[in-house]
């Protein structure tokens, strides 16, 4: 089994940031490559961006190593390249290349080299940075609150992104809950979000619902949100897209879903998804197979642990967004290349 960090952050998220892409062309020039278009980039401009067809590396030497100096549209792309290279390969980078991306935002704020849409996601990608150090490199001692203040920057830049709402979301209800406050209000927002994006929706949030405790009620509505979200109406499009940003997102995705249905004591569902997870793209070259392979080996053992935390405890521990694999159960780089 995958060994478990001893934090385990609420937003250390499945499909972490899979649902920036678009399978819609951008209005800007494009090369996608191997990995479909992406509506950030726009690979006619000067700017250097990762590419995704490159086996071992995201970072081309461009630009300076951790985008000294830049602003612009290069600050934005040499943020991706530093983001996705500590992201998917130079995991240890990841504290370090999130301490100086913080200014390069503070640098562009600044001088309004960017427009709101691009600053938006920059915003969003340093916080995703930030989160990702915490979550499975153990690098607890980030401000979270600064990661908040980013979340906060790029919703306000891009009110109707719901990605931007949903990864802001899951710090606000986490936070309602410590607080002790009314949590209606939170879950009738939650339910108003998921209606307008399922897809986007279900996967940001529901390993973080079912973290929390029972009696919460948080984790019946994960389930329930897995319940009603059927993948080949809602995704569209991307169901059939190689994404080499999330090579193994199916699998993650199904596993983590069979998680969601374990920690509300559903045996057989659970069974299930981990058998689409064993059907999906990629598994035999998936990191985290064995997790699979022993769930369906002995079910019981895997829904065991949910069932002993009782009604008042969080499980965040148990679930694979409580590990050093949290981003990588789908956004691992192929194994072989």
């Amino acid at each position: 089994m995958i060994p478990r960090t001893r934090f385990a952050l609420l937003l250390a998220l499945p499909f972490a940031a899979l649902p920036l892409a678009s399978c819609s062309s951008p209005t800007s020039c494009v090369t996608p490559g191997g990995d479909g278009p992406y509506p950030a980039y726009d690979y006619c401009s000067e700017a250097t961006y990762p590419d995704f067809t490159q086996p071992r590396t995201r970072w081309d030497g461009t630009y300076p190593e951790l985008c000294e100096g830049l602003t612009g549209e290069h600050a934005w792309a040499c943020t991706e390249q530093l983001f996705w290279q500590v992201f998917q390969f130079d995991h240890g980078r990841r504290a370090e290349a999130y301490r100086a991306l913080v200014p390069l935002v503070e640098r562009v704020e600044a001088d309004g080299s960017l427009d709101d849409h691009h600053l938006a996601r920059l915003n969003l990608r340093v916080a995703q940075l930030g989160v990702a150090a915490m979550a499975e490199t153990g690098e607890t001692d980030l401000p979270v609150g600064q990661m908040q203040t980013l979340l906060e920057r790029a919703h306000e830049l891009d009110p109707d992104e719901i990605f931007i709402e949903a990864w802001l979301y899951t710090l606000l209800v986490n936070g309602a809950i410590v607080l002790g406050q009314d949590l209606d209000p939170y879950i009738d927002h939650l339910w108003a979000m998921y209606d307008r994006d399922p897809a986007i929706v279900t996967p940001t949030f529901m390993a973080v619902l079912a973290g929390f405790p029972k009696e919460t009620g948080f984790p019946d509505i994960a389930a329930e949100m897995v319940d009603r979200f059927v993948p080949e109406e809602a995704c569209g499009d991307l169901c059939d897209w190689e994404f080499l940003r999330a090579s193994f997102g199916a699998a993650g995705q199904y596993f983590s879903s069979a998680e969601v249905y374990a920690r509300v004591g559903d045996t057989e569902k659970a069974r299930e998804q981990l058998e689409l997870a064993k059907a999906s793209p990629n598994y035999d070259r998936w990191p985290l197979r064995d997790v699979v392979e022993d769930a369906l080996a002995d079910i019981d053992a895997f829904t065991a642990p949910f069932e002993a935390r009782g009604e008042d405890e969080y499980v965040t521990d148990l679930l694979i967004t409580g590990t050093d694999a949290a981003c990588m159960v789908c956004h691992a780089p192929l194994e072989g290349e």
